[in-house]
């Protein structure tokens, strides 16, 4: 599975963050193929902060900013899967280093998920995904976002 999973909403706090933790640890499991959760999330770094891991050396700045591969940046989790830590929002934010570091996870046949915001991180999940998972509540404002979204996505050709 040479896939690169975004999970993405223009919303705050609906659940991204839990969704792609259990993703990341669920597709490790079934799929026995190294995993990658990335913290897209420059303002909240859900992740980071749900695991504990915002004091460690490297982060997703390592892979934005240089052509640095994911694993150089990636501590791996006690299930199995590996993750790449966000501490702070990134002035010189790059989502073409970060898309063309990722596809290094895939030509190793690795599984990368991306946790992403409404900002920066959505730009690198737009470029970077192959596939997928708009979250969102159910107001009739944010699935009219919702829809928007899925709309840009399948314009740029991505499911």
């Amino acid at each position: 599975m040479k896939k690169t999973l975004a999970i993405v909403s223009l919303e705050k706090e609906v659940g991204k963050s839990t969704l792609a933790l259990n993703l990341a640890n669920s597709l490790h499991l079934i799929t026995k193929q190294p995993t990658f959760l990335l913290d897209l999330d420059f303002h909240n770094a859900g992740i980071t902060k749900i695991l504990g891991l915002q004091d460690l050396p490297t982060s997703i700045h390592n892979i934005t900013l240089r052509d640095t591969h994911p694993r150089e940046s990636a501590y791996k989790h006690a299930a199995g899967f590996f993750i790449v830590p966000n501490f702070c929002m990134s002035k010189n934010y790059s989502a073409s280093q970060l898309s063309k570091n990722i596809l290094k996870l895939k030509q190793e046949n690795s599984l990368a998920i991306l946790d992403s915001n409404s900002g920066k991180g959505m730009l690198g999940s737009l470029e970077a995904g192959d596939e997928f998972v708009i979250v969102s509540s159910l107001s009739k404002k944010a699935l009219e976002q919702s829809m928007q979204l899925a709309s840009i996505i399948e314009n740029n050709n991505k499911t």
